[in-house]
């Protein structure tokens, strides 16, 4: 791993920044060589000066950091960065690794890393709850335990050095958030309190991340989200620069964002590893590449299907298949085709696949649908926004894009690339382009190999991106929605058609976002009536979408394994032909087996449509064509965008919640636990 440690560390140095170009559309056409800038391209960015700040009791040092000269600020804080960590028991394996080598330096920065177990999490919602009635409630002695170590672990990692000084290391646990929570359960009342806060799904950990932006604000230091198999892996174990030059781009892209008059409401990243054309028969370089995973384009071998995996009753069982069976399952064509990505001559990573150009609008479709693949119906995989890559929102991002913490749903790209969309639409920036080069440093995303692929595929990561995918035409709505998700810098040169398509694709907000645009004008909910019609709204979009992904999905290839024609999971998910794959029958057998394995519609829908000759022909997904468990999945997706619409109008009510408390006062704000040092600098 070491030779290709060496061999991404190449990839992550990104080429220094334009001077800024003027306001200019960008086609899909234009995007073929942008994947990836200055392989060999060395970055300097000087180290930026941090924001003058007072302390908790109010002292006014401004002044005499002034008088200062202003070095003490210079050298604090370049960046916040922030992870969830899951388990408390893996803050020694975090806090071992060498990160003074990317949070001091030339860019300086504090990390937070936020501790939040499932478990003590609803432990510490029924201690906010608890305290309404009772301020001398006091919490369990599990979540008591968790806040002890958290704190017993700051302490010991900022105890030597610049980590003393400036407390760089801040580890969060739900007890430290009570005042923020009490405040808001106050405001919210028991019962949206309850509904909104209780979850520990997907998207949940983000309401600490949104904590650190808002109780940031007036202060120019931006905070970048990372996955905790992306801050601590084997690449960075003993050296992390490979981090600090990325995370001195992002410092450098918020920086240019920000002093950029046309931008505002922004979301970007940086970017995961890629895929690298010579690396394609690669499962390793496959399973760190994109944001999506590659699951659903495994062929559904017969070493993939082993009936290990589920227990008698369909429960987990246990099945590590070997990198060998890993690499059998992985066709590099039909991969490329599901994401959409293809080789170019002359360019060292895939790019993605351009779209087509006949003078026929439906022959455009047709074509694009079966290579366009992720990018035609969700995330374009080598431009998205990625959760895990050191995510950045601009202020006005943070303050008016409420984190979806309250669904019970884990749905792909919520806190990322449908963010970045959602953004785009309602405060109506696509069309106003960021600064050129924004988020082309690379990170690695190391992710383990998977354990029980056939089962976690069905069951779990099929109705996972299945809802991403819906809410992504739900977004946008036009046919040609898929060009609109492309970066708009590419060029001064234009195509008239795929301008046309572009603002075509401007013009046709989704359902979601004319319910939401409304709810924000009116400032009140939805009447009944017009809930009823966004709903039809919704599932007939949905309905659309569905044939979109039984129609790219069911073209996939069936590659020959040991002679034998072999589907992908995507196929056989998207056809409703789970249960009669063999090794897979047990789905439609068997009773108590998750049927949302069994795949998105009944059989009979691919069985009535198989001689459909072009996706024009197909008809729209209805609820009574799918799999009942998946239609019901469908409508809680439906309450959840909803739900979302009631969340935001309270939204405000949890921002004043959230910045009530004192500068200062909060474990991760920047001026936390140093005031001493601030004093004694200016004695």
């Amino acid at each position: 791993m070491a030779a290709e440690a060496q061999e991404v560390d190449a990839l992550l140095l990104p080429e220094p920044a334009p001077a800024r170009a003027g306001l200019r559309w960008v086609c899909a056409f234009l995007l073929g060589g942008a994947a990836l800038v200055g392989l060999a391209a060395s970055f300097t960015v000087a180290n930026l000066r941090g924001s003058g700040l007072s302390s908790a009791e109010g002292k006014p040092y401004q002044k005499k950091w002034d008088d200062s000269g202003g070095q003490w600020v210079d050298n604090w804080v370049d960046f916040q960065a922030f992870v969830h960590v899951g388990k408390v028991e893996k803050l020694d394996e975090f806090l071992a690794y060498p990160n003074e080598g990317w949070l001091e330096g030339d860019m300086n920065g504090i990390l937070v890393l936020y501790v939040m177990p499932s478990s003590e999490w609803k432990m510490m919602i029924d201690y906010v709850k608890a305290l309404v009635t009772d301020d001398s409630a006091a919490p369990a002695e599990e979540l008591q335990t968790v806040h002890d170590t958290c704190k017993e672990k700051m302490d010991a990692a900022n105890s030597k050095g610049d980590f003393a000084t400036f407390q760089r290391i801040r580890i969060v646990s739900p007890l430290h958030l009570e005042g923020i929570l009490l405040s808001i359960r106050h405001r919210l009342g028991h019962d949206k309190f309850s509904e909104w806060f209780e979850q520990t799904t997907y998207d949940a950990p983000k309401l600490m991340d949104a904590i650190m932006r808002l109780r940031g604000m007036g202060n120019d230091v931006p905070v970048f989200r990372f996955d905790e198999d992306v801050l601590f892996n084997e690449y960075l174990k003993d050296d992390m620069s490979m981090l600090a030059t990325a995370v001195a781009a992002g410092v450098d892209d918020y920086n240019r964002a920000v002093k950029d008059p046309f931008t505002q409401d922004f979301v970007f990243s940086q970017k995961y590893s890629g895929m690298m054309a010579d690396r394609t028969k690669d499962f390793l370089a496959w399973n760190e590449a994109y944001s999506t995973r590659p699951n659903p384009a495994f062929l559904a071998t017969p070493a993939m299907v082993d009936p290990s995996q589920w227990s008698e009753d369909g429960g987990w069982g246990s099945f590590n298949p070997t990198l060998e069976m890993l690499q059998e399952c992985a066709d590099p064509e039909t991969l490329m085709l599901f994401y959409g990505v293809t080789r170019v001559e002359g360019e060292p990573m895939l790019q993605t696949t351009q779209p087509a150009t006949d003078e026929d609008e439906d022959v455009r479709l047709e074509k694009d649908i079966l290579v366009m693949g992720n990018t035609y119906i969700g995330a374009p995989p080598t431009v998205a926004t990625i959760s895990g890559a050191a995510l950045c929102m601009g202020p006005g991002a943070a303050l008016d894009m409420a984190p979806m913490i309250h669904t019970p749903l884990n749905i792909m790209w919520v806190d990322d690339y449908l963010l970045d969309q959602r953004s785009q639409e309602l405060f109506g920036t696509r069309q106003v382009p960021l600064p050129p080069n924004l988020g082309e440093a690379r990170v690695i995303k190391a992710r383990s190999l998977p354990n029980n692929p056939a089962k976690f595929t069905l069951e779990k990561y099929m109705p996972t991106l299945f809802y991403g995918i819906i809410m992504d035409k739900w977004l946008l709505a036009s046919p040609f929605g898929f060009l609109a998700k492309y970066p708009q810098h590419s060029s001064s040169k234009q195509s008239d058609l795929a301008k046309k398509e572009l603002e075509e694709a401007d013009a046709a907000p989704g359902t979601l976002i004319k319910m939401e645009e409304r709810v924000r004008n009116l400032g009140k909910l939805l009447t009944e009536a017009e809930l009823a019609n966004f709903t039809d709204e919704l599932w007939s979009s949905a309905g659309e979408r569905m044939a979109d992904v039984w129609w790219q999905w069911s073209h996939l290839p069936e590659p020959k394994v040991n002679g034998t024609a072999t589907k992908t999971f995507a196929s056989l998910w998207a056809t409703g032909t789970v249960g009669s794959w063999p090794g897979l029958e047990k789905y439609a057998a068997v009773e108590t087996y998750d049927k949302k394995g069994l795949g998105m519609v009944k059989p009979e829908y691919t069985e009535e449509n198989k001689k459909v000759a072009s996706r024009a022909n197909l008809p729209p997904v209805t609820k009574a064509d799918m799999n009942p468990a998946m239609a019901e999945m469908l409508e809680a997706l439906i309450e959840t965008s909803i739900n979302h619409l009631d969340w935001t109008l309270e939204w405000p009510d949890v921002v004043q919640a959230v910045r009530d408390i004192n500068v200062g006062l909060f474990v991760s704000d920047v001026q936390f636990g140093t005031e001493k040092a601030a004093d004694k600098e200016f004695d």
